[in-house]
């Protein structure tokens, strides 16, 4: 990958403590909180709850995250997707923005409490937001296949959790998790195309797209110090790209005949060029775990290091050969944004 790539934010959460609000809108937000009984989904009426009226859901894929409001004793909670909240049927497309993300939320619960509850944007602390690209695969059985590219993956730090035959994910959700699945899936477009708010050339649409999202958890932000009314598009980008990075690898279409020439790039001779040629080659033979245990750990790393700047994913180098996902560089390089790119 060679520029950013999300397209936009799936979710968000935004914390407040209530006592930094004013006694009315407090007694605004209370009322609305007995009446809804502490948590709704507010913003899509016609769709399944995000929270049940006696305990908090989990939200996931499988469930469909929806948009919704909680309210404790001490804090109001708005979190989802802000594609929901800005008024889209779906949350395929949406917003890119975090500012502009967190804005329409806030504006949606200000709509449902019946009270400004905006204010000074430093007052609303983030504790998750999700950036997230849907790449054309060209046809359903493109998507699938990219998606058990992935699926064979044991990049360094990428533990998957949890992986199913429609959804992988990988890593922490207090720190950063990556998820793949193919759009088309996704329980809630499964809805929409059911309710009517989606057509079916749509949905059929969506199962072509193969959707990465990047979770960003509380833990990471504190870390980082990341704000959603200052963190820049670029700098979400950076967290997106060097996450998946180590999955994907470049927006290069690479065959065989393209690897040899860009190790001699990368490599320090000709001769450690050719021998990490070599390695890749009885990687496709042997396997990857076969293939490391051969050799000093010292050598095993760097003809990795050497595929890695080549260009090759650590999919590509475990799974000994080029994932689908580099098959369409356009793709990669450019994740679809609007409906109408490809209607």
């Amino acid at each position: 990958m060679t520029e950013a790539h999300y397209s936009l934010i799936d979710s968000m959460t935004l914390r407040r403590a209530l006592s930094s609000f004013s006694g009315a809108t407090v007694r605004s937000i209370k009322r609305w909180s007995m009446l809804n009984q502490g948590r709704t989904d507010v913003y899509n009426p016609g769709l399944s709850p995000a929270f049940s009226a006696t305990r908090r859901k989990r939200t996931d894929h499988a469930a469909g995250e929806l948009c919704g409001i909680h309210v404790t004793e001490s804090m109001i909670e708005v979190s989802g997707s802000p594609s929901y909240s800005a008024g889209f049927k779906h949350n395929v497309f949406g917003i890119r923005s975090a500012l502009d993300a967190g804005i329409a939320h806030l504006n949606a619960a200000s709509d449902a409490i019946g009270a400004n509850v905006l204010g000074d944007s430093n007052d609303w602390s983030m504790s998750r937001i999700d950036v997230t690209a849907n790449f054309d695969m060209g046809s359903p059985e493109n998507a699938r296949a990219a998606l058990g590219a992935l699926r064979l993956s044991n990049a360094p730090r990428r533990r998957q959790t949890s992986p199913t035959d429609e959804v992988l994910r990988w890593g922490n959700a207090q720190w950063l998790s990556g998820t793949a699945y193919i759009k088309g899936t996704d329980p809630v477009m499964k809805l929409g195309l059911k309710s009517g708010l989606l057509t079916p050339q749509f949905v059929a649409y969506a199962n072509t797209l193969l959707r990465l999202e990047l979770r960003i958890g509380r833990g990471f932000i504190l870390r980082n110090e990341i704000k959603w009314d200052s963190t820049t598009e670029p700098e979400f980008g950076k967290f997106y790209d060097d996450y998946w990075n180590v999955l994907v690898g470049d927006a290069e279409v690479f065959d065989m005949s393209d690897i040899f020439p860009a190790l001699t790039q990368v490599a320090p001779s000709e001769a450690q060029a050719r021998a990490a040629f070599r390695t890749f080659l009885l990687i496709r033979q042997v396997g990857e775990s076969v293939v490391r245990e051969s050799m000093p750990g010292r050598t095993w790393r760097r003809h990795v290091s050497f595929l890695r700047s080549a260009g090759l994913s650590w999919t590509d180098i475990t799974t000994g050969q080029i994932t689908p996902l580099r098959r369409k560089a356009v793709v990669l390089g450019s994740p679809v944004t609007e409906y109408k790119q490809v209607a």
